[in-house]
């Protein structure tokens, strides 16, 4: 999702966004741990995003 998009959303979209997030990121982390993971950079790309989110929260929290 772009930056751009996030910074629309409201928190409680935020924070559902993380949640789903977070939770790929750890079913990808356990494929990786496991060996069936064949994309290495989907971990790297979540881990951004996941990255990315909690900085538009913090701003938007901080903003009001």
């Amino acid at each position: 999702m772009e930056l751009a998009e996030l910074r629309t959303k409201t928190v409680k979209d935020l924070e559902r966004i993380l949640r789903d997030t977070q939770k790929e990121l750890h079913e990808k982390k356990m494929a990786h741990a496991t060996g069936q993971l064949k994309q290495h950079t989907d971990l790297r790309n979540l881990k951004k995003s996941v990255a990315q989110i909690k900085t538009v929260m913090r701003d938007a929290q901080t903003s009001k």
